[in-house]
Parts: structure tokens; sequence; C-alpha cells
């Protein structure tokens, strides 16, 4: 199967293909590419709507915008054993800043663990009520991460972008070999849909499962190279 650079849409010679690395580098352009992005952008057009049964809304706007929705997952069973840890990590810091009180300065060395429970208590909420929202159209990509606190929105011009696909979070963040090696003993590392620029690396739709994500990235990247061609 050829391979096609989806930034000027030339044919990527197959010396440039590396399976053991996983890059194509188009000589055309100077691009380079994950080599196994390109060969699942290339078996054709993906699906127009997300997965049967996916919680994913796709939703068309004015002039040629397409929005895609993940909505809040509210919650959960799941979101139970984190709640009970943040109860007893803020209940005992508040017993023992209390005790410590009376010993005067003593108690502001309870300040950090303050600060680490309030952010246990951030992410939980975050993780319940996250909602987000990517807007395609224009010659950009839009992000909206909406939350009750830390909203972000993040745009993204097409010709900035170098690519969208799964990244785990071994190749986003540093931790020491050791770690990860240990880590990947008792469980993989999950993948996420992310938007590669020259910037750094942006995730999104953390929340959504194995197949949303992956039409997600089929659907963006296909949007992506049909401007560009």
């Amino acid at each position: 199967m050829e391979l096609t650079c989806p930034n000027c849409n030339s044919v990527i010679d197959a010396d440039n293909i590396n399976v053991m690395t996983d890059l194509a580098k188009c000589t055309h352009c100077g691009s380079l590419h994950k080599a196994s992005t390109l060969a699942s952008f290339g078996m054709g057009k993906p699906d127009e709507f997300p997965p049967r049964g996916s919680k994913i809304s796709l939703n068309r706007e004015t002039g040629d915008i397409v929005s895609i929705v993940l909505p809040a997952k509210g919650f959960r069973w799941s979101s139970i054993p984190l709640l009970l840890f943040t109860i007893f990590w803020l209940g005992f810091i508040s017993l023992w800043t209390t005790l410590a009180s009376q010993a005067g300065f003593f108690a502001l060395f309870s300040i950090p663990f303050w600060i680490a429970g309030f952010f246990m208590l951030a992410g939980l909420i975050i993780s319940i009520a996250e909602k987000q929202v990517i807007k395609i159209g224009r010659g950009q990509i839009i992000l909206i991460k909406s939350r009750p606190f830390f909203s972000k929105e993040l745009k993204f011009n097409f010709s900035e972008i170098q690519e969208i696909s799964l990244k785990s979070s071994q190749s986003i963040f540093s931790y020491s070999p050791q770690a990860w090696r240990l880590q990947n003993r008792y469980a993989p590392l999950p993948e996420t849909p992310a938007v590669i620029t020259g910037a750094g690396t942006r995730l999104f739709f953390e929340g959504a499962n194995d197949a949303e994500k992956s039409w997600v990235v089929k659907y963006l990247m296909y949007k992506i190279a049909s401007v560009k061609r």
C-alpha cells in the first residue's frame, strides 16, 4: 500500500519508510509522519459518524464547521475509591492541623498536605464534570475543555499540526525507565488522542473509550488532509 503525505499529497517512497521506528519521511516537503497513522488513513474515508452506542455526538454548525462533543461522564462507581481517599486525606489533615495548632507555627507544616488534598479534590471534580468539544473548520481545530474551574480553549491552525494520533503517557511525560518497566509489568499504558505541533503535544478526549479514540483520530486526520489536498 502506498503512503501519501497529508501535507503535500505526494506519495512517500518506500525507501523513506522505516517499519522499525514507525516513521515515514516525505522527501517532497520534508515532513515526518507516523507510518501506522498514514496506513490507517490510507484505508479510506472514516465513518462520518461516531461508533454505534458512543456517547460522542457530532454536530454541524454554520458554514463548514463541525463540532465533536464528549459529554461529562458524571459520577460513577469508579469514582468512589478516589472520593473516599480524598475525604480521608482531608479529614486526617484537618485533625492533624487542629492538634498541631496548639504548638504554634508547627501547624504551618501541614500546608503542603492541604494543597495536595485540594488538588486531589479538584482532579476528582474535573474528571466527573469536564465536557470536551472539538471544533474543526476554517483551517483550524479548536479544543475546548469546559470545567467548573481551570477551563481551557486551545486553537491549532492546520498548517502547524504535524500529526493527530494516539499517544501513551510514556511518550509525553518523562519518567525513569525503571518506573515504566514496573508499571508495564502490571498494566499496559493507556493511549490518548493527541494533537502534535512544534510547540508540544496536547491530549484530548481522555475519558473516551478505545473505539471513540480511534474514530476521532481518523476523522480529524481525514478532515485535515482533505483540506490540504
